[in-house]
């Protein structure tokens, strides 16, 4: 009898799947087998009288017995010895993620399915193994405590570091990024009171080391001194002044009292009485006080409080305040003798850091005018150079422009250096009917021309009451009154006196403040157009009268307009429209009409404005309407409805005459 019994058509063993199955070895090949696979064999390979006798190897077992044989498979039997053969470093394990049968695998091939980039980690999580991404070049790996994952950690800790049990030391690098908030010296956590395990008992440097702000705690278990720089202090009050004096800790000077000012012994500062450096009896803190003997005294002559310089008086109210009981006159004395100009005058340089800038105010005298004076005010260019602007001669006369005012009149405005110019005049006192005057003159090297003036004259025949104040333009070389305004107010142009023929009057009718103004257009031609508008140098419209009629005229001649059409709909339009009554807030009046925003919806023409605008200041720009614009439309609207009328008469005069029929 063969030893080892092939047996066709067997299953491979991928998984047993009943209790009557077996798995065995069949040429170096596991399958799975039953009883009853066994029985058909041998029946037809022997049959009867059959097998006397079955023998069965290890790790089966069998009886010989008459009839049925029994093969068992004891699963204590199992060993080693009995598997099929694998590849040296491997183990049976089924990586496919499905169901499959077992296969020679590697260790390494089942920790890659945790982790199989270069440099993973492979740790214990909750519930399963995990892996660790490598970290980033120089980081240290870190527990981060029991029950949690542990983690990458960059540190710069220079070329060599170590630690023991109570100390790190960091020899040629830098630890960066440590907030020392939460870290912990001499044994103790910043902020608590009791030392914790595995905390610093020593932070130190070799060679030299910094710090950034350390905001609370002690150098060395003491007060930061002095050559350490700190101050070796412990405790301030608000005020306190720190100065040095001698040993490892700096001084304090504490707040003086109100008023006092710092002052040093030669030793160390202290506080003292404004009264005892500056100022005498009765004397201010904040001044400054002379006598008339040069002495510092409380009744002073001469006071300086920090901002503004008395003489004559302890409470200067201005930069320089001179008062006097006798006199309050303040002399500026140049005892030059030049003449004629501001090199010999006394000058008051005003708003200047030097000579060069500013304004000035210089007195000139001249001697060969019987010791004359003029005041002559300067002002300064972008150059800074002081020129004379302007000037009060002697005898009164003030030139702007000329420092010969007197040539030309009481006060005088010069322009052009060969005054070509403008200039004004003001005439000296009135006499009888004419008052003063401002004129305005072409001045040339040969001729003084008028070209205007601007002059009061007396209306009731004495210059001290009721005055007009005239207007008057050169025509054809003669001065003319073009425009007045009376005593009354009434500008009258073209006119001396209120509705003169040919002329424009703007007058206040009536007296009180209820009274209303008018503008009055007087003429008695028969083409009258007191206001005309353009746009851009076209005329859009105008105001014309005659001696019955006024017209508000806007252009309406077809040669301004095209694509000219008949209007249709405005019946439709007219229905839209929303008339209301309402009262007016200002007086609470009645009206009647439209409101604005509702009628630009429907014919936009019609309104000017922006529902709810406001100005620059928040405040309501008002809508307005034209309802002249709605003229065209009623027009049409009355054409259409007309036209219905019209048919409606008609159908009702067939339906008339069918009944009477």
């Amino acid at each position: 009898m063969a030893t080892n019994i092939q047996i066709p058509n067997l299953t491979s063993a991928t998984a047993l799947s009943g209790s009557e199955q077996l798995e065995a070895v069949q040429a170096g090949t596991s399958v799975k087998i039953t009883t009853a696979q066994i029985g058909t064999y041998v029946a037809s390979t022997y049959p009867a009288p059959g097998i006397s006798s079955v023998t069965a190897s290890s790790p089966l077992q069998s009886s010989t017995v008459s009839g049925a044989v029994t093969i068992t498979l004891p699963t204590a039997a199992i060993s080693n010895t009995y598997l099929a053969q694998m590849a040296s470093g491997t183990v049976k394990a089924n990586l496919t993620g499905g169901t499959a049968s077992p296969s020679d695998v590697t260790p390494s091939a089942i920790l890659d399915t945790f982790g199989s980039a270069k440099g993973d980690l492979l740790y214990r999580n909750t519930s399963s193994w995990a892996a660790l991404a490598p970290g980033t070049n120089g980081s240290f790996l870190t527990s981060n405590g029991t029950g949690n994952a542990p983690t990458w950690t960059t540190l710069s800790l220079g070329t060599m570091a170590y630690q023991n049990a109570n100390n790190v030391a960091i020899t040629g690098g830098s630890l960066y990024n440590v907030d020392i908030e939460t870290s912990t010296i001499n044994q103790t956590t910043i902020g608590a009171t009791t030392p914790s395990t595995g905390a610093f008992t020593n932070l130190s440097f070799t060679g030299t080391g910094s710090f950034g702000t350390i905001s609370s705690g002690t150098w060395n278990a003491s007060t930061i001194v002095t050559a350490y720089g700190g101050t070796g202090l412990t405790t301030y009050t608000a005020g306190d002044l720190p100065y040095y004096a001698s040993g490892t800790a700096l001084s304090k000077l504490g707040i003086g009292t109100n008023g006092y000012i710092l002052q040093s012994n030669g030793t160390a500062p202290t506080w003292v009485a404004a009264s005892s450096v500056v100022g005498g009896a009765g004397g201010s803190n904040t001044q400054v006080q002379y006598n008339s003997s040069g002495s510092l005294a409380g009744s002073a002559n001469f006071v300086f409080d920090g901002t503004n310089v008395g003489i004559g008086t302890s409470s200067p109210a201005t930069r320089l305040d001179v008062r006097s009981a006798t006199t309050g006159s303040v002399n500026l004395i140049n005892a030059s003798t030049t003449q004629g100009s501001t090199a010999g005058a006394s000058t008051i340089l005003l708003g200047a850091l030097n000579t060069s800038y500013g304004s000035s105010i210089s007195s000139i005298f001249n001697y060969s005018a019987a010791l004359s004076t003029s005041l002559a005010f300067s002002t300064s260019t972008s150059g800074g150079t002081l020129t004379e602007a302007m000037r009060i001669d002697s005898s009164g006369n003030v030139g702007i422009g000329t420092s010969s005012p007197s040539t030309y009149g009481k006060f005088v405005v010069v322009t052009g250096t060969d005054k070509d110019g403008a200039n004004i005049v003001f005439a000296t006192a009135p006499t009888g009917t004419n008052g003063g005057s401002l004129n305005f003159w072409n001045y040339t090297n040969t001729a003084i021309v008028k070209q205007g003036m601007i002059e009061t004259i007396c209306t009731d025949g004495s210059s001290s009451y009721s005055s007009s104040i005239t207007f008057s333009a050169a025509k054809s070389g003669t001065l003319t009154e073009a425009m007045r305004i009376d005593s009354s107010g009434n500008l009258l142009i073209g006119e001396t006196a209120l509705y003169q023929a040919g002329g424009v009057s703007i007058s206040k009718l009536g007296n009180g403040a209820n009274s209303s103004g008018n503008i009055l257009f007087n003429s008695a031609g028969t083409a009258n157009y007191p206001a005309l508008f353009q746009y851009n140098g076209s005329n859009v419209g105008y105001i014309t009268y005659t001696n019955t009629i006024v017209q508000y005229v806007s252009l309406s001649d077809y040669r301004l307009k095209e694509n000219i059409t008949p209007m249709i709909g405005a019946l439709e339009t007219i229905a839209k429209l929303k008339p209301v009554t309402y009262d007016w807030k200002t007086d609470g009046s009645s009206g009647q009409g439209f409101i604005a925003h509702e009628l630009a919806q429907v014919v936009p023409n019609c309104v000017n404005g922006e529902k709810d605008a406001v100005d620059e200041d928040g405040k309501p720009k008002y809508q307005g309407i034209d309802t002249s614009f709605l003229v065209a439309t009623l027009t049409a609207a009355i054409q259409e409805q007309q036209a219905l009328i019209t048919t409606l008469q008609t159908q009702v005069a067939a339906l008339q005459a069918k009944v009477g029929a």
